[in-house]
């Protein structure tokens, strides 16, 4: 599966990017590549997942990578981003409401292995109307105090 990008010169689309998906037999994304225009290869990320057919952990290149634990009801609790050759780590908690929808993702800073109950603040917020679709994402930026950085609607027809 292929995911073009295009940037307008002119009010002209010009081929940007292309984002390759490569799928196992169980339909599980394992991997996704980015291309350039010139065909170079940009980027590349590999999903692992456990027995359950849930994700685990994505490699990425440079020695980073994000490992995801889940709760019993097989939520997930945590994201951790590990940078390359650092202890500090990036941490996500996910909180669900009680229909079983992500209403937000908080930050945490990690040094070691001890994971926070809490997180520092929201980076992504979610809203979903009465059919349970989502219809707005909010996204903030931890670097300067959670200020809205970006939002996105969404429409159904």
């Amino acid at each position: 599966m292929w995911d073009k990008k295009y940037n307008l010169i002119d009010e002209e689309p010009v081929f940007n990017l292309a984002y390759e998906r490569i799928f196992d037999p169980e339909t599980r994304q394992t991997e996704v590549r980015a291309h350039r225009a010139d065909g170079t290869e940009r980027w590349v990320y590999r999903n692992l997942f456990d027995d359950n057919n849930r994700l685990v952990k994505r490699e990425m290149q440079g020695g980073e990578w994000e490992v995801y634990t889940y709760m019993a009801d097989g939520k997930t609790a945590t994201m951790r981003q590990q940078f390359a050759n650092s202890d500090l780590s990036i941490g996500h908690l996910y909180r669900y409401d009680d229909n079983q929808r992500l209403i937000a993702k908080e930050y945490f800073v990690i040094r070691g292995d001890s994971i926070p109950e809490s997180g520092e603040g929201n980076i992504e917020e979610f809203d979903y109307d009465d059919q349970n679709r989502l219809v707005e994402s909010r996204y903030y930026d931890p670097n300067f105090g959670f200020v809205l950085q970006g939002r996105i609607t969404y429409e159904y027809y």
